[in-house]
């Protein structure tokens, strides 16, 4: 893959390497916790038997806050350690520059919300990013990411396992139980698309693991057990105990557990390349070492030759072959025609339903927030300039990947095992904080709770197991195994490789816990390649961290101790709503003026609760929802709420006029939802405009026939004897 180069450097004074230790288990232990809770900008859609709703937006940003420490730790190192080098390289400018103007995206998201939750992470990302490529310098370095890695598919494969022997189960008897409040509470009606594909995917018994997607488990699977299998082909070259090369083949051969019941024909496709390109490498790599600037080009050329390809098939067919494939050319589609609106700045990080909406073409059913493709999601999302950034970081750091390696020669004493093993305890404490504390007064939530914290502790113990089992070079040396491992380096490679080719057609790449461990796995490679050059003036090092350090404490006061405040609030008004509704609506209205950006979330909310009839407060509603328009035009869910309150109480033509122009703008931001014009035609109907009506309806019955035959959302498969319903109708209303 590359050769290796030897450098010298000054003896490291030890009275400092605590500092990037510290950093390093710090990083890692993030990454795990991440990596093990599902993270969710708003409230998560299952409540069921499981004890955790997920971790919103509070966890995120701290979370995210914590990873900004070991980059300070670092620059501490540097202002205290004039022998320890920092390096600062174009690709660390790049995903900078790129991070700046995801957050600086907030200014034009409709949902502001959404988009600084989403560029908080990415910010962090950046700072990880960083971070690891200054501290991954050594072999024993990169082992011990390599062990997190066997650690975190260890407590994937034993998630997968404890989800379909016991989860499962209670999950389906409960949703037997209790489907229709499930679908009463959020909005949901049987025969929708959504509410028939999440209970056909439930009953499946599908793995999602910590993800939102049964894909993302894949991709995170896949790319962990081809890293896996580089450091089992390690131990085999170095001629280790049979014995433990035997546990990584075995670690590697359980990972087809979990993708079996994922459902991912992507990810068994990218794992088979993966073992493919791993064996190339091992026969190829003195030529491709010698020819690495030729195989870099070839490399590029094809990337950009199979894209172009990609864009020719679908716009000369219509479209690309097997329908999950062509369901992703749908998404792109939509996506270009909201690129073209707002070619360089985008819509705003983390908005691109709202593109999607309303530009999705009549034959799809499905109603999503992301493109299923990185590169689309930069473009549509951050513009063209987005798009630059993201794809020149990605060449940029590919081609700094075939320099020969640089690993520093030290003097300090090698590490004993057990002084890395820590980073697991400290994964666990992380990861309590997915654990709901707060609902333990609420009835059967103790033992709940207790159950979800002995299985963290397991998860963490595996994730220590794999640290273990990677840093011990056999029985007889306990210190971190510091021999050259360039196997370890080819599977990373190959498995971020994969990762991000799964990524080209699903949306693995940007959620929290892969995309954390993603940027890890890439900055550690990174980092052993980086060569050090000559020592920069300690004064500039000062000037960086006290300059770092005055950004993370904006950061803190701008962003996460106000996103802190305002969501203990509304999480106070939710469990106030059912006895005291009017003090709950106060509250989210306090917690929208406390969020340091507009979240017209918590206006809706509060506007439920003041709708109920016992509560005579749907003036009050009106002005809530107005103000939840106002604050997200593109909030479908407050027009439909408040064109339907103003329809229940229209008494004069003002008020019918701005309850048909709440549908109508509805319509507009989602033309192609059957459902919402046929509410709309009813409206009309009702007001005494059938014309206007019988072209809704005519409209709904276009987009009916444009489904594929077997798409569950159509009319007469939801329900039968529907169309000639409303064939009657129409024909009824343009006669009037």
């Amino acid at each position: 893959m590359r050769s290796e180069r030897r450098m010298t450097t000054e003896h490291e004074q030890p009275r400092f390497n605590w500092l990037t230790r510290l950093a390093l288990g710090l990083l890692l232990a993030i990454v795990v916790a991440r990596c093990l809770m599902l993270e969710v900008a708003r409230e998560a859609i299952i409540q069921g038997p499981t004890f955790s709703n997920g971790p919103g937006p509070t966890t995120s940003l701290f979370l995210d806050s914590l990873t900004f420490i070991p980059m300070l730790l670092i620059l501490v190192r540097r202002v205290l350690d004039d022998s320890y080098t920092l390096r600062f390289r174009w690709v660390h400018l790049l995903f900078t520059l790129l991070a700046v103007w995801t957050l600086a995206s907030i200014a034009w998201a409709p949902d502001r919300f959404l988009a600084m939750v989403g560029a908080m992470q990415i910010v962090a990302g950046a700072s990880l990013f960083w971070s690891v490529s200054q501290l991954v310098r050594r072999w024993e370095h990169l082992r011990i990411v390599v062990g997190i890695c066997v650690g975190l598919l260890l407590a994937n494969v034993v998630q997968a396992a404890i989800y379909r022997l016991f989860d499962l189960p209670d999950l389906q008897n409960f949703w037997q139980q209790n489907k229709e409040t499930f679908f009463a509470e959020r909005g949901w009606k049987p025969g929708e698309f959504i509410a028939t594909r999440f209970e056909k995917k439930l009953l499946a018994g599908e793995l999602l693991g910590f993800n939102v997607s049964p894909n993302t488990l894949g991709a995170l699977v896949v790319m962990l057990c081809l890293i896996t299998l580089g450091a089992a082909m390690q131990r085999v070259e170095d001629k280790d105990d049979q014995g433990w090369i035997g546990i990584l083949f075995l670690v590697a051969i359980a990972a087809l557990f979990p993708l079996a019941y994922t459902g991912s024909k992507a990810s068994w496709a990218a794992l088979l390349l993966g073992i493919v390109l791993l064996a190339l490498w091992r026969l190829l790599r003195k030529w491709l070492v010698a020819h690495r600037i030729f195989v870099f080009s070839v490399a590029m050329a094809g990337i950009a030759l199979g894209i172009v390809s990609v864009v020719a098939y679908g716009l000369s067919f219509g479209g690309l072959p097997e329908d999950s494939i062509n369901f992703r050319w749908r998404y792109w589609t939509a996506a270009w025609a909201g690129i073209t609106q707002a070619p360089v700045f985008g819509v705003g990080w983390g908005n691109f339903a709202s593109v999607f909406l309303q530009h999705r073409l009549p034959v799809s059913a499905e109603e999503i927030s992301d493109p299923h493709n990185f590169l689309v999601r930069w473009a549509a999302e951050l513009g063209i300039v987005g798009l630059v950034l993201g794809v020149s970081w990605l060449i940029l750091w590919t081609w700094n990947l075939t320099r020969p390696l640089a690993i520093a020669g030290v003097t300090t004493p090698p590490r004993r095992v057990h002084r890395v093993l820590w980073i697991g305890l400290a994964a666990f404490f992380a990861s309590l904080i997915a654990v709901d504390f707060s609902r333990l007064d609420e009835s059967g939530q103790f033992f709940a709770a207790l159950l979800d914290m002995l299985r963290r502790i397991l998860l963490s113990g595996l994730v220590t197991l794999g640290l273990g089992i990677l840093c011990l070079r056999d029985a007889e040396h306990r210190e971190v195994d510091a021999r050259p491992a360039p196997w370890l380096m080819a599977g990373m490679f190959v498995g971020v490789l994969a990762f991000l080719l799964q990524s080209g057609i699903d949306i693995a790449f940007f959620q929290t816990g892969p995309f954390m461990l993603c940027l890890l796995i890439m900055a550690a490679l990174l980092g052993v390649v980086l060569e050090e050059r000559a020592r920069r003036q300690t004064a500039i090092a000062t000037v960086s961290l006290v300059l770092s350090t005055l950004c993370v404490v904006i950061v803190l006061i701008a962003f996460v101790i106000p996103t802190a405040f305002a969501e203990s609030t509304a999480d106070y008004a939710r469990r106030l709503a059912p006895n005291q509704p009017e003090r709950a609506i106060d509250l989210y209205e306090k917690a929208y003026g406390q969020a340091p950006v507009r979240n017209a979330d918590y206006l809706i909310r509060a506007a439920e609760i003041a709708q109920v009839p016992a509560l005579n407060m749907e003036q009050r509603a009106r002005e809530l929802l107005g103000r939840a328009i106002d604050a997200d035009p593109t909030s479908i869910k407050a027009l439909t709420a408040r064109g339907h309150l103003l329809a229940q109480r229209a008494a004069n033509p003002s008020t019918i006029e701005q309850c048909l122009a709440d549908y109508q703008r509805a319509v507009e931001l989602n033309p192609n939802e059957i459902d919402l014009r046929l509410d709309y035609a009813q409206l009309l109907e009702h007001f005494g405009k059938p014309k206007e009506a019988a072209t809704q309806l005519i409209a709904a019955m276009q987009v009916n026939s444009a489904y594929d035959p077997a798409e569950p959302e159509r009319l007469e498969l939801r329900a039968p004897g529907e169309v000639q319903r409303i064939t009657a109708k129409i024909a009824a209303l343009q006669a009037r």
